[in-house]
């Protein structure tokens, strides 16, 4: 029954029951439905509408008959085209169906139905488009004996398969017409991800992790470890191929036949074609009724002309099972075939299963001629595989065979250990002169109950890089320094794997423990002062899977080494020794609360002008230049532990005044003349650190006005470099210049030789000040004098005053007019002083 077969194949089992309802009229369909008229139908149907995402079969057959509809009904145009189901019962008994498979996932299906016989009801039966189970009981539809009737179907769990059958114990023939689907926007696992987004469509998965980027989420994917994008299982026990590990034997006829099968007839290995593909791989075996040429087209040479002449009982006898049980299969004449048998050893519990695939040139489901093949298990008896009735034989075009079976898949449990024979056979009923023909592929032996302890790895590439080994792979881990390592447990099973560790640090993290292999843990531990034992830890990981098996990796950190610790002893404040600093002595102490025996000290100043005499060595020194430098010292234990410390030495400009002198090359001006004397004015300047830097400032002050009331100063103006020294100092510092001989500062400055004839005498004051450029200053001064009198004049020819002027009378010019420029004017009998 093609039910019941869809049943095995799709797991009915697999699913909850979901809820099914009725849709009473076409228009609960949307406007984004799609509808099939069929109205374009046309030989062959399937290859017509599989593009547009639905495939159809009818019984046995690939697509559906087709004819014109001469009844009026009420939906849709007028004679259109129909699918017609017209199998009789008397085709043995076997089930008369319609099967609708759609590309995507539905929600909802309708259709409108007609039955050809009074009494002929109909059923109908929807699979879930995530893992093949039926979404709950077929809902049975009593089909009038005339006229058109509407069935529509909503469900709350997406499905992908319909089946149409018809039922009863009479004739079963019905139309069906104007096929209406409808999908909405799906997530059939409910994790957030639409199906077209989703790696696992049908599985949980917010993460949608893909470990292998094979495109198949590990929710779902049978091999999450290697890529397998199309989900290969040639032993069909749920693992993938490339994870399979529990395979015993596998048989994948690539290098052909060995010599452990034994042949009847027509049976070998071949190069696939595209008529005859193999399942896997390149190579297949097929068992023929007829001989065969290299084509896989009937070798009629002789002797025998294409037939293997081969009677039942030969069959038999070569399989080791009674006649009685073949002909029980086919009660018609059994005319020829052809077998193949292997022995294996195997356990109680051994899973047996290969892929096979049954091909004919015999019509489909005719009952006279109803070619077959058949499998025999030792003590388990013989047992049919395939014939033409088979629910999935399929109309092909091939070398020998007009149809065939999709891929197939047998297995058997083995119930005692020992030997098993495995016996194939394809048998000829009533007609030698048409081929039918068994292909199997990827038999495998494999025992599920034995389990494969999962493996364990350890990955401390990281901890090589950062830490010391007191021995290879034993680690010496710093205070406040972490380690890291990865542990791996993989299962060839693919069993979910559990973390169980010994010797684990106080404040040590591993995780994750637990999950789906492969498993990866981190160990992470940032160890203190206080957990130096010294001793060695030893932190066990294993790894076990859900029959108890286990297995472990070992990480051994020797112990925890504390950190040295340093001490700078050096200046932060120096004063500079010249323009260029000084020069700077650094010393440092190391300590060792392990062992101070080993320790290496390193000196790094950052700036690139300083060179030290020893950058290694506790005591050392360097010329430093004027400002801030920051200086680190660093030590090492050797074994991983460092420290360091950091000092900023600050070489200041100057914490004293600059030294300075100042001299005059003339210190008296005689006589008074009323002219311009140029006095070479002198300035020794001095500095520690910065002379380039310094400022200096050179003025002369005038004790007396420039044209004072009263005779004797004349009446010149300008008496300081032309300007008045009196009323405000004058500044000639920018006539000064610099002897690169001495390093002296000079200048010719012009003082004008005269004073008033009242005074005590002028005097000319050189003012000299000098700063750095830490603020600090320095004074110095000369003087100029211009005398009231002469030398010894309180006696002279002049009486107890002289000569007024001091000059002799002859020739004074003052005098010989007899009044001065000022502003008395007055005549006297004996010399007054005279204004400038």
């Amino acid at each position: 029954m093609l039910r019941a077969a869809l049943a095995v194949v799709l797991g009915l089992a697999s699913e909850a029951q979901a809820q099914v309802t009725l849709l009473d009229a076409p228009s609960r369909f949307g406007p984004a439905s799609t509808l099939f008229d069929f109205e374009d139908a046309v030989a062959p149907v399937a290859l017509q509408y599989e593009v547009r995402g639905l495939t159809l079969r009818l019984g046995n057959r690939a697509g559906a008959g087709t004819l014109n509809d001469t009844l009026a009904r009420p939906f849709g145009p007028a004679r259109p085209r129909v699918l017609r189901n017209d199998i009789a019962p008397a085709l043995g008994g076997k089930w008369t169906a319609l099967e609708l498979r759609f590309a995507q996932p539905m929600t909802r299906v309708g259709f409108e139905v007609r039955s050809l016989a009074v009494s002929d009801d109909l059923q109908v039966s929807l699979f879930s488009s995530c893992g093949g189970a039926l979404l709950e009981a077929p809902r049975g539809i009593a089909a009038p004996g005339s006229g058109w009737m509407f069935v529509g179907l909503e469900s709350a769990t997406p499905f992908q398969l319909v089946l149409v059958e018809g039922v009863g114990p009479s004739t079963h023939a019905f139309h069906l017409d104007n096929l209406r689907l409808e999908a909405t926007v799906l997530d059939r696992d409910g994790d957030g991800i639409d199906d077209g987004l989703d790696s696992c469509p049908c599985t949980a998965d917010p993460l949608q992790s893909d470990s292998d980027g094979d495109g198949v989420g590990d929710a779902c994917d049978s091999c999450a470890r290697f890529p397998n994008a199309d989900q290969s299982d040639r032993d069909g026990d749920g693992v993938g191929d490339p994870c399979d590990a529990n395979d015993v034997l596998v048989e994948d006829f690539e290098l052909g036949l060995s010599a452990d099968w034994m042949v009847l007839g027509e049976a070998r290995s071949f190069t696939s074609s595209s008529a005859v593909p193999a399942f896997s791989g390149k190579r297949a075996t097929l068992i023929a009724t007829d001989f065969l040429d290299a084509n896989l087209e009937l070798d009629v040479a002789q002797p025998n002309m294409g037939a293997t002449a081969l009677a039942p009982a030969a069959v038999a006898s070569f399989l080791g099972v009674p006649l009685a049980s073949i002909t029980a299969i086919a009660p018609s004449p059994l005319v020829e075939g052809s077998a193949l048998r292997r022995t294996f050893d195997v356990r109680a519990g051994d899973r047996l299963s290969f892929r096979w695939r049954f091909l004919t040139s015999e019509g489909i489901q005719d009952a006279l001629s109803d070619d077959f093949a058949l499998i025999s298990l030792g003590s388990a008896g013989v047992r049919l595989l395939a014939d033409t009735f088979s629910p999935r034989m399929m109309a092909q075009s091939g070398p020998f065979f007009q149809a065939a079976t999709p891929w197939e898949t047998f297995e058997y449990s083995v119930q005692n250990s020992g030997t098993l024979t495995l016996g194939l056979a394809v048998l000829d009923v009533r007609d030698a002169h048409l081929t039918s023909g068994l292909l199997i592929d990827s038999l495998t032996i494999s025992s599920p109950t034995s389990n494969v302890p999962p493996t364990c790895s350890l990955d401390t590439s990281e901890a090589s890089a950062r830490f010391v080994q007191s021995t290879p792979g034993e680690f010496i881990v710093t205070e406040g320094e972490t380690i890291h390592a990865t542990f791996v447990g993989e299962d060839p099973d693919g069993d979910q794997l559990t973390v169980e560790v010994e010797g684990l640090p106080q404040g040590a993290v591993l995780s994750p423990t637990a999950g789906m292999q492969p498993l990866v843990a981190t160990f992470s531990w940032t160890p203190g002062a206080d957990d130096d034992l010294g001793s060695a830890r030893h932190v066990v990981v294993s790894f076990r899977d859900t029959d108890g098996a286990a297995s472990s990796c070992e990480l051994v950190i020797a112990e925890v080494n504390r950190r040295p610790n340093v001490q700078i002893h050096a200046p932060v404040l120096v004063d500079c020794a010249g323009p260029d600093g000084a020069r700077v002595e650094l010393a440092c102490t190391a300590s060792d609360p392990d062992d101070p025996s080993g320790l290496a000290i390193h000196w790094d100043v950052l700036d690139p002008r300083i060179a030290l005499d020893d950058a290694d060595a506790a005591v050392t020194g360097g010329h430093f230049p004027l400002g801030t430098s920051r200086v680190i010292a660093s030590v090492s234990d050797g074994r991983g532990g460092t420290s360091s410390s950091s000092v900023e030495v600050t070489v200041q400009a100057d914490n004293s005044a600059p030294r300075l002198a100042c001299s005059v090359d003339t210190a008296r001006l005689w006589p008074p003349r009323h002219q311009l004397v140029p006095v070479r004015i002198t300035v020794v300047l001095s500095d520690d650190c910065a002379i380039a830097e310094d400022t200096l400032s050179v003025r002369v002050r005038s004790s007396e006005p420039d044209d004072a009331l009263g005779l004797g100063d004349g009446c010149t103006r300008g008496d300081v470099a032309g300007r008045d020294g009196f009323s405000a100092p004058v500044d000639v510092t920018s006539a000064f210049e610099l002897d690169p001989r001495t390093g002296a500062f000079s200048a010719l400055v012009p003082v004008r030789a005269e004073r008033s004839l009242f005074g005590r005498g002028r005097v000319y004051t050189v003012e000299v000040r000098a700063a750095d450029r830490a603020g600090n200053a320095a004074l110095a001064s000369a003087t100029i004098q211009v005398p009231a009198r002469p030398p010894c004049s309180a006696h002279g020819a002049g009486g107890p005053w002289g000569d007024a002027d001091g000059a002799d009378d002859e020739h004074d010019e003052d005098d010989e007019h007899g009044h001065g420029h000022g502003h008395g004017g007055a005549h006297h009998t004996q010399p007054k002083p005279k204004s400038k």
